[in-house]
């Protein structure tokens, strides 16, 4: 694998993580008015989470599933049983969540990513912490947004709507609930497609954040095996196969590009063992969770 350095910042670690809700809020299942935010894609920039694209809770209740946002772009996997890609480019469409992760528009640096042979997400967050310790910034966490080439990909999503009263106690992630909830890609869906994803890492022995702010973003999700030292939680949309674009120039108006001038074909969350070959890769170190 090799990274191949595109624009760095003057300004590291300049990003804070902006948490809205928590992840506790959905393995709980109990997502209610109470806990759910509106928001708007405009205001989101790149973030991930679980919510409902619709004019009030009621209506968007029975359909909370993955999402996450690009600017002025967001992508919505409904549950509920119609898993439907749902997507908002206006700041007129209402948006709910009962959990939402903003890692901002910023980062530390934008890089190539170029490989001989296909390497699996958790390698290449690990090529990036390695990077992040580096620098002066680092604290053992590190947002992430990359535009990439499948060569297999494994993701999960939840298929029922983790709404307040339709779970007793208990979370919907442990062994005898998850299979009831959730959908894991055992073989590879998609090959050759784009992934434009959003995520975040934690590098467990250098992390120097509390718990309690960790356990609002972070959870072990069954489908990933082997986890030892690091947790990764990202989303993304999955495009149609294509050629990246030569040229990059800025991140944003990279991303946008690609994702407003294709079709959204699925969102997903990410399992750490989906094979990538190629692609570009932005990355900060986090300092502040508010």
């Amino acid at each position: 694998m090799n990274l191949k350095s595109i624009v760095k910042s003057k300004r590291p670690g300049s990003n804070p993580v902006e948490v809205t809700g928590s992840i506790q809020n959905v393995l709980n299942a109990v997502i209610s008015p109470a806990n759910t935010v509106p928001i708007t894609p405009s205001r989101t920039g790149y973030s991930f989470g679980l919510g409902s694209i619709a004019p009030n809770f009621q209506a968007g209740r029975a359909k909370f599933g993955e999402f996450l946002s690009t600017p002025d772009t967001m992508g919505v996997l409904t549950s509920g049983g119609s898993n439907l890609v749902e997507t908002a480019f206006s700041a007129v469409e209402r948006f709910y969540t009962p959990f939402n992760v903003s890692i901002g528009t910023e980062f530390e640096e934008t890089l190539y990513l170029e490989c001989d042979k296909s390497v699996t997400f958790n390698s290449l967050y690990r090529s990036l912490f390695e990077r992040a310790s580096l620098s002066p910034a680092y604290k053992g966490i590190i947002t992430v947004s990359a535009v990439t080439v499948i060569d297999n990909f494994y993701g999960s999503f939840v298929k029922k709507s983790a709404v307040a009263g339709s779970l007793e106690n208990g979370k919907i992630i442990e062994p005898g609930r998850f299979k009831d909830w959730f959908i894991v890609d055992t073989v590879p869906v998609y090959q050759k497609h784009i992934a434009v994803s959003v995520g975040i890492g934690l590098d467990m022995k250098n992390s120097k954040f509390p718990q309690d702010k960790l356990d609002k973003i972070f959870y072990l999700n069954p489908g990933n095996k082997n986890v030892s030292d690091i947790l990764l939680h990202n989303h993304c949309y999955i495009l149609p196969p294509s050629q990246l674009p030569a040229g990059i120039g800025d991140y944003n108006s990279f991303v946008s590009g690609i994702v407003n001038n294709d079709t959204i074909v699925d969102v997903k969350h990410i399992l750490d063992n989906t094979m990538i070959e190629s692609g570009v890769v932005s990355f900060t170190c986090t300092q502040n969770i508010i």
